[in-house]
C-alpha cells in the first residue's frame, strides 16, 4: 500500500495538480476522502480547504507547499527548472495562476456554470457577464506570456501543472470556448499539456458542456 495519500475530490483543479507532479515523478499514491467542514477535515487542513497532503509521517497543506516537497523529496524528473531566474519565473506564473486566474476561472465561472445547477441552482449570469471582460483581459496576458515558448517558465514545470487543470475546464463552457479560440497560443499549450500521460491519469469526470 501506497504511504502517500492525496486528501481531496479528482474535480478539485488544485488536488489534481498535487497528482499531475506525483505522476511525473512515478510516485505511487492513494487519493484520499475529505468530510468537508468535519473535525477529520480540520484535522488534515486548519482552513478547511483542499488537498492535504501525508508522505509517512510527513504531513502538508497547501498546494505550492505540497508539490515543492513532491519535487524535492522523490526521485524523477525536475518538476522546478535549475535556473534562478527561470525557477523564479516559475513561482511568478504559480502565484499569476493563483491571485489572478483561479478565482475568476473557477469561483466566478466553473462554479456558477456547473456547481450551482448540479445543486439545483441557476448560474449568476450577471456575474459572469460582468467578469467576462477580465477574464479575457487576464488570459491575454498569459497567451502573450506563452507566444514563441512551449512552456510558462521556458520548460515544462509547476507553472504549468498549476495553470492546466483550470484551463482544462475551458472547452466545456462558452466563455472558455471564447478565451481559446482568442488565445491561441494557450489553446496550442493547452494540446501539448493535455497529451502527457500524467495529465491523461488525473482527469476528472468531465462535466456535460454548458451552452
Amino acid at each position: 500500500m501506497a504511504n502517500v495519500t492525496v486528501y481531496g475530490p479528482p474535480q478539485s483543479t488544485y488536488v489534481r495538480t498535487a497528482r499531475i507532479a506525483l505522476e511525473e515523478k512515478g510516485v505511487a499514491y492513494e487519493l484520499g476522502p475529505v468530510e468537508f467542514g468535519q473535525p477529520s477535515h480540520l484535522a488534515l487542513h486548519p482552513f478547511a480547504k483542499i488537498p492535504a497532503f501525508t508522505h509517512g509521517d510527513v504531513h502538508l497543506y497547501e498546494t505550492i507547499a505540497i508539490t515543492t516537497y513532491i519535487n524535492d523529496a522523490f526521485k524523477g524528473a525536475a518538476l522546478l527548472p535549475a535556473d534562478p531566474a527561470a525557477r523564479a519565473r516559475a513561482f511568478q506564473w504559480i502565484s499569476v495562476t493563483n491571485d489572478y486566474i483561479y478565482g475568476i476561472a473557477i469561483r466566478d465561472l466553473v462554479i456558477e456554470r456547473f456547481v450551482k445547477p448540479m445543486r439545483g441552482g441557476t448560474p449568476d449570469e450577471a456575474l459572469i457577464a460582468r467578469n467576462k471582460p477580465t477574464l479575457l483581459a487576464r488570459f491575454d496576458i498569459v497567451d502573450k506570456a506563452l507566444q514563441g515558448s512551449s512552456y510558462l517558465a521556458g520548460e515544462y514545470s509547476l507553472a504549468d501543472m498549476f495553470l492546466l487543470p483550470i484551463v482544462a475546464y475551458l472547452p466545456a463552457l462558452p466563455e472558455g470556448r471564447e478565451v481559446l479560440a482568442r488565445c491561441r497560443n494557450i489553446d496550442a499549450w493547452l494540446k501539448r499539456v493535455m497529451a502527457r500521460p500524467a495529465v491523461t491519469k488525473t482527469a476528472p469526470p468531465v462535466p456535460q458542456a454548458a451552452e
